[in-house]
């Protein structure tokens, strides 16, 4: 769904420079979309993807779109 809403933004706007913005990734305890389970996890980690050095991980708009098709 990212892609297709990602693509009716653009197709409307016309405003391709929001593929560039930065915006964080979600994280829990699941993984492996939901087959797995990450067990290093827990609530003190907070819902946002990190780094190996405990910093919150950013990417594009466009990053995310790639890696969830």
């Amino acid at each position: 769904w990212p892609f297709v809403t990602t693509k009716l933004y653009i197709d409307q706007t016309g405003d391709a420079d929001v593929l560039f913005e930065r915006t964080t990734y979600f994280k829990d305890y699941q993984s492996m979309r939901g087959t797995s389970h990450d067990e290093a996890w827990n609530d003190t980690y907070g819902n946002k993807q990190r780094t190996a050095g405990s910093q919150i991980y950013f990417g594009t708009v466009l990053e995310h779109i790639l890696i969830q098709n």
